[in-house]
Protein backbone atom coordinates (compact mmCIF):
# COMPACT_ATOMS: atom_id res chain seq x y z
CA UNK A 1 0.00 0.00 0.00
CA UNK A 2 1.30 3.09 -1.20
CA UNK A 3 0.52 6.84 0.93
CA UNK A 4 0.19 9.67 -1.22
CA UNK A 5 1.67 13.28 0.25
CA UNK A 6 -0.83 15.84 0.96
CA UNK A 7 -0.37 19.23 -0.29
CA UNK A 8 0.58 21.64 1.78
CA UNK A 9 -1.63 23.76 3.08
CA UNK A 10 -0.16 27.11 1.14
CA UNK A 11 -0.68 25.48 -1.72
CA UNK A 12 -4.29 25.32 -1.22
CA UNK A 13 -4.48 28.77 -0.30
CA UNK A 14 -2.30 29.64 -3.30
CA UNK A 15 0.70 31.24 -0.46
CA UNK A 16 3.81 30.56 -1.55
CA UNK A 17 5.90 28.52 0.64
CA UNK A 18 8.69 29.86 2.79
CA UNK A 19 12.12 29.06 0.80
CA UNK A 20 10.19 27.11 -2.25
CA UNK A 21 13.13 28.01 -4.66
CA UNK A 22 10.47 27.59 -7.32
CA UNK A 23 8.69 30.84 -6.17
CA UNK A 24 12.36 31.94 -5.79
CA UNK A 25 13.32 31.62 -9.09
CA UNK A 26 9.80 32.67 -10.52
CA UNK A 27 10.98 36.10 -8.49
CA UNK A 28 14.47 36.39 -10.12
CA UNK A 29 12.91 35.56 -13.44
CA UNK A 30 10.06 38.20 -13.28
CA UNK A 31 12.78 40.88 -11.98
CA UNK A 32 14.86 40.04 -14.63
CA UNK A 33 12.06 40.15 -17.26
CA UNK A 34 11.54 43.98 -15.64
CA UNK A 35 15.36 45.27 -15.72
CA UNK A 36 15.03 44.03 -19.71
CA UNK A 37 12.02 45.78 -19.86
CA UNK A 38 13.42 49.40 -18.66
CA UNK A 39 16.34 48.82 -20.63
CA UNK A 40 14.93 48.27 -23.95
CA UNK A 41 12.32 51.00 -23.76
CA UNK A 42 15.60 53.38 -22.30
CA UNK A 43 17.37 52.26 -25.64
CA UNK A 44 14.22 53.17 -27.54
CA UNK A 45 13.40 56.53 -26.39
CA UNK A 46 17.42 57.28 -26.94
CA UNK A 47 16.75 56.04 -30.37
CA UNK A 48 13.80 58.17 -30.74
CA UNK A 49 15.40 60.98 -28.92
CA UNK A 50 18.76 60.97 -31.62
CA UNK A 51 16.38 60.15 -34.73
CA UNK A 52 13.35 61.81 -34.57
CA UNK A 53 11.69 60.54 -37.74
CA UNK A 54 12.05 57.41 -35.78
CA UNK A 55 9.14 58.08 -33.70
CA UNK A 56 6.25 56.93 -35.83
CA UNK A 57 7.83 53.54 -36.49
CA UNK A 58 9.05 52.96 -32.81
CA UNK A 59 5.99 53.83 -31.63
CA UNK A 60 3.90 51.63 -33.46
CA UNK A 61 6.58 48.59 -33.00
CA UNK A 62 6.25 49.55 -28.81
CA UNK A 63 2.16 49.22 -29.49
CA UNK A 64 1.84 45.97 -31.26
CA UNK A 65 4.53 44.68 -28.21
CA UNK A 66 2.23 46.32 -25.73
CA UNK A 67 -0.84 44.22 -27.28
CA UNK A 68 1.35 40.90 -27.43
CA UNK A 69 2.49 41.13 -23.84
CA UNK A 70 -1.36 41.22 -22.47
CA UNK A 71 -2.27 38.79 -24.56
CA UNK A 72 0.42 36.46 -22.95
CA UNK A 73 -0.54 37.61 -19.67
CA UNK A 74 -4.15 37.18 -20.54
CA UNK A 75 -3.43 33.63 -21.36
CA UNK A 76 -1.52 33.16 -18.57
CA UNK A 77 -3.93 34.00 -16.11
CA UNK A 78 -6.69 32.01 -17.61
CA UNK A 79 -4.33 28.75 -17.05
Amino acid sequence: MTTRKRPSAARLTGEPDEGNPVSSLRLLVLFLLVLVAAMLLGGLTYVTYRHPALATPLGVATGAAAVLVACVGVILARQ
